[in-house]
């Protein structure tokens, strides 16, 4: 019974880290004031977050005496944890990366790279179905993939956030002017107050990537069921894109 209690405190703390995240992030999308942390402590508290979480997991998960069920709840977290902790890191790469280094725009053609985010995004998020819809005149884009798949993970990422669980994340793929165009769906709507994990630091770095694409990007303010709009610009007079 003790490890079993171990297991709930550990889900306890991460479900209380969450609400707080969420009661001192809630003005961000009004856009109407902004978060008295500084970039520091956003950035400390969220590489202590999943740190914290993976360190008492691995405490927990090295005793002898632990039970297979509870072994395993605790080794999921712990894999949620560490995806967690991947992301902040590529996010604050992206933040501080030097643009005169980035690769140089290519045409792409995007369906098999949404469907390949999308089916990632599953593995990762049991619990929230995943949803591609493509329609068939998406256009080729110019544009640098590695950005992009990482611009299309964090928006991925956002929704996910935002989705009550049990609920479905859509990407919809389509046309606009000639551009392609990226819609970002998450519903049902978690509660007001119910906990969730509020990817300040995801949007700052979804901005960054945006602006270095040279895409515009939109976020819902204040969130519905649309979480996100990005428009990249089309490669019309390109030949022979990648099938990315």
């Amino acid at each position: 019974m003790q490890i079993v209690r171990h297991g709930r405190d550990l889900a306890g703390r991460a479900r209380r880290r969450d609400a707080i995240r969420r009661r001192t992030a809630a003005a961000t999308w009004a856009h109407s004031s902004v978060d008295r942390s500084s970039p520091t402590e956003i950035v400390a508290h969220e590489l202590r977050t999943p740190l914290t979480s993976l360190l008492m997991g691995g405490a927990i998960l090295v005793r002898d005496d632990l039970g297979a069920e509870v072994r395993h709840e605790i080794a999921m977290d712990v894999v949620t944890e560490s995806t967690r902790l991947a992301g902040v890191i590529e996010d604050l790469l992206a933040l501080v990366a030097d643009d005169k280094r980035a690769d140089a725009p290519e045409p792409l053609s995007v369906p098999h790279l949404l469907r390949t985010e999308v089916a990632r995004a599953a593995s990762t998020a049991p619990g929230v179905t995943f949803r591609l819809s493509a329609a068939p005149d998406v256009p080729v884009v110019v544009s640098v993939e590695p950005l992009l798949v990482h611009l299309v993970r964090d928006l991925l990422s956002i929704a996910h956030a935002a989705a009550a669980p049990g609920g479905t994340v859509e990407l919809v793929a389509g046309a606009a002017g000639g551009r392609l165009s990226l819609r970002v769906t998450g519903w049902p709507r978690r509660r007001i107050g119910a906990p969730v994990s509020h990817p300040v630091l995801t949007e700052a770095a979804s901005r960054v990537l945006a602006a270095r694409l040279g895409a515009e990007l939109r976020f819902a303010s204040p969130p519905g069921r649309v979480r996100a709009m990005l428009v990249l610009p089309a490669g019309a007079e390109a030949a022979e894109p990648r099938d990315r």
